[in-house]
């Protein structure tokens, strides 16, 4: 499970127990995108938090997916 800390425009929120694969960062947009939902025609709902507002992520990863996600400096 997962979980975003972020100031929301009541203060600060924490979303937690979100499913691994409801939450991801899109580099291009500078947004972290959290997945709610779907409708009822099957689309889903999505929150975009700007990056800036952001003050933690928690994500559980394995040794094999965090392989190649750090700076050489750091190995």
């Amino acid at each position: 499970m997962a979980q975003i800390v972020y100031d929301g425009p009541d203060g600060v929120e924490r979303l937690q127990d979100l499913p691994e694969e409801s939450l991801w960062f899109d580099a291009d947009t500078g947004y972290w995108v959290v997945r709610f939902d779907e409708d009822e025609e099957g689309m889903n709902l999505l929150r975009r938090i700007r990056d800036t507002r952001v003050y933690y992520v928690e994500q559980r990863r394995s040794d094999e997916e965090l392989e190649g996600t750090w700076a050489p400096e750091f190995e």
